[in-house]
C-alpha cells in the first residue's frame, strides 16, 4: 500500500507540473478594446432599428397593398357613385361670378373700408365712354403688355377730313344717335353733358342766330368750320375744348380728331358682368347706326351719292375702360375650357411615354378626371363662385394631379419582371396584384412624403391677406389631399382589375 501510496502521489505531482506548464503558456490577460466594441453595437442596433423601420413601412405598404385588392371592387363602385355625385352637385351649384374679387380678405380693415366706400356711401356711380372721329384703330404691335402706360399709338383715319361739310354733318349725325339712345345707353344725367362738341356748337351758333334775328343756315359748313370751331371752343364752348385734336395750332391746321365724352350708369368696381355686358352691347349697336347715320349724311350732303364710297367714310368708334373686365374675363374663360383637354392630352402622352401601356394610361386619366370634378364640387360646397380667381385655379388641377399618378404607374409598370416570378400562378389576375404590392412597396413612402411637403408648405398662403393667395393656396391643398388618395386607392384598384 505504501508503493501504490507513493505512485499515486507522484502522479498528482506529475500532473500538477504539467498544468503549471500549460499555464504558463496562456497569457496572463485578454486585452479588449471597449471603443470598437461600443462601435460595433451601435453599428448592430443601427441595422436592427433600420430592420424594424422597414419592416414598418413595407407591413403598412403590404396592409395597404392587401387592402386595395380585396376591396378593389367596392372601391371602384363607391368611387363612381361618388364621383357621379360630385358631378351632378357640379353642374347643379356651379355658378359664375359677377363681379371682380375682392384684392383683400373680407376681414381686414382696407378690405371695409373699400366695401364702404364703394357698395355704402357712394349714391351714384358711372363710368366714361368716348366715342372717337378721326381715329381708325389703335397700331399696339410696339406697346409693352408690361407696361400699364404703353397704349400704343394711333392709327388715323384718312377719311377724316373735317373740312368737308359732308364729313362735318355726318359727324352731327352719328352723334345725334348716341343721343337718342340715351335710355338704352343707360346715361347718367348728372354726370356731365350727353352732346358732343358738334352739337354744342351748331345748338350754340343756332341760338346767336335766333338771338341776331338770322336761321341755322347761317352756321359756317364747309372750309370755314374748323376756324369757327376752335373759337367757339375758346369761348362757349371750352368744356369741349380737350376733345378737340388738330394738327398743329388750334384752329390754323386740320383737325385731325374729335372726340365726345358720355358717362354712363356702370360702376368701375361694383357693377356685375351681366351689367357691364347689356350695356356694351348696347353701345355697339349704337356705334353701328352712327356709322350708318354719317355714311346717309355723307351722301346726302355730297354731290352725287357715288362719290362716297365705304372708304371716304370716317369710322366711328367707342371705348370704355369698364369693358377691358369683359375682354379679361371671356380670355381666361376660353383658357379654362381649352386648358383641361390640352392638358389631358399631354398628361395622356408622358403617361403612355412613361408606362407604354394603353391601360394603365387610361386608368390615370380616369383618376385625374375624379380629382378634378371632386375638387370642383368641392369648390360648389365652399361657396365659391366661378370667377377669374376660379378659372386659374382650374388650370393648376391637371397639372398638380398627374404628379403621383405617374410615380405608381411607372413603378407598377417596371415591377412586371419581379412579380412574375414571384406570382404563384401565370394567372393575369395574380400578376397584376403582385405588381401593385410592390409598386405600392416601393413609391408609396415617397408619394406620402411629396403629398405632405406640398400641402404643409402650399398651406402658408392660407394665412394671407391677399384673397387671390389664400384661394390658391386652398385649391393646391385640396387637390393634393384628394390627388394622393385617389392615386392610392383609386388607380391602384384600377391597374388592380384592368391593368396589364
Amino acid at each position: 500500500s505504501v508503493e501504490r501510496g507513493n505512485v499515486s502521489g507522484a502522479t498528482d505531482a506529475a500532473d500538477g507540473s504539467r498544468g503549471e506548464d500549460d499555464a504558463k503558456d496562456l497569457p496572463s490577460t485578454v486585452d479588449v478594446d471597449d471603443d470598437a466594441f461600443d462601435e460595433e453595437t451601435r453599428e448592430e442596433e443601427a441595422r436592427r432599428a433600420t430592420a424594424r423601420d422597414g419592416e414598418g413601412v413595407f407591413s403598412a405598404t403590404h396592409a395597404l397593398g392587401a387592402f386595395v385588392i380585396n376591396r378593389r371592387v367596392p372601391i371602384l363602385v363607391a368611387s363612381f357613385f361618388v364621383v357621379l355625385a360630385a358631378g351632378v352637385a357640379v353642374a347643379e351649384g356651379l355658378s359664375v361670378a359677377e363681379k371682380p374679387p375682392p384684392l383683400l380678405r373680407p376681414d381686414t380693415n382696407l378690405q371695409r373700408v373699400q366695401h364702404l366706400l364703394f357698395d355704402v356711401f357712394y349714391t351714384e356711380n358711372w363710368s366714361t365712354v368716348r366715342v372717337a372721329f378721326g381715329v381708325s384703330s389703335v397700331d399696339r404691335s410696339g406697346a409693352d403688355p408690361n407696361d400699364p402706360t404703353s397704349f400704343g399709338l394711333p392709327v388715323w383715319d384718312e377719311a377724316f377730313d373735317f373740312s368737308k361739310e359732308s364729313v362735318q354733318r355726318g359727324v352731327l349725325a352719328a352723334c345725334e344717335v348716341f343721343t337718342r339712345a340715351r335710355d338704352t345707353l343707360r346715361f347718367t344725367p348728372s354726370a356731365g353733358k350727353e352732346e358732343c362738341a358738334m352739337q354744342a356748337f351748331v345748338r350754340d351758333m343756332g341760338l346767336s342766330d335766333e338771338r341776331n334775328g338770322a336761321t341755322n343756315e347761317s352756321v359756317p359748313w364747309g372750309a370755314d368750320l374748323p376756324s369757327a370751331f376752335a373759337a367757339w371752343s375758346v369761348g362757349n364752348g371750352r368744356a369741349w375744348r380737350e376733345n378737340l385734336g388738330w394738327a398743329e395750332a388750334e384752329g390754323a391746321s386740320a383737325l385731325a380728331f374729335l372726340t365726345a365724352d358720355y358717362f354712363v350708369d356702370l360702376h368701375p368696381v361694383a357693377s356685375t358682368s351681366g351689367e357691364i355686358r347689356a350695356v356694351f352691347q348696347a353701345w355697339e349697336a349704337a356705334t353701328r347706326d352712327a356709322n350708318e347715320a354719317m355714311a346717309r349724311a355723307m351722301r346726302e350732303y355730297e354731290k352725287g351719292e357715288d362719290a362716297v364710297g365705304k372708304k371716304n367714310v370716317p369710322v366711328v368708334v367707342q371705348a370704355c375702360d369698364v369693358w377691358n373686365r369683359l375682354g379679361v374675363e371671356e380670355s381666361i374663360r376660353h383658357t379654362a375650357f381649352v386648358s383641361p383637354p390640352v392638358s389631358a392630352a399631354a398628361a395622356a402622352a408622358i403617361m403612355f411615354a412613361a408606362t407604354r401601356s394603353f391601360r394603365v394610361t387610361v386608368a390615370a386619366l380616369a383618376t385625374i378626371a375624379a380629382a378634378v370634378v371632386l375638387m370642383l364640387a368641392a369648390l360648389v360646397a365652399a361657396g365659391w363662385e366661378f370667377g377669374v380667381v376660379e378659372e386659374l385655379c382650374v388650370t393648376l388641377l391637371i397639372g398638380s394631379s398627374i404628379d403621383y399618378c405617374i410615380h405608381l404607374a411607372v413603378a407598377y409598370a417596371e415591377a412586371e419582371t419581379e412579380a412574375a416570378a414571384i406570382a404563384s400562378s401565370s394567372a393575369l389576375l395574380d400578376r397584376r396584384h403582385e405588381k401593385v404590392k410592390l409598386a405600392l412597396g416601393h413609391v408609396a413612402p415617397t408619394i406620402t412624403g411629396a403629398a405632405v411637403t406640398t400641402a404643409v408648405s402650399c398651406a402658408m398662403l392660407l394665412f394671407c391677406q391677399v384673397e387671390v393667395l389664400v384661394k390658391i393656396g386652398a385649391t393646391i391643398v385640396a387637390n393634393t389631399v384628394v390627388g394622393y388618395g385617389l392615386t392610392l386607392l383609386l388607380f391602384s384598384a384600377l391597374v388592380a382589375t384592368y391593368g396589364e
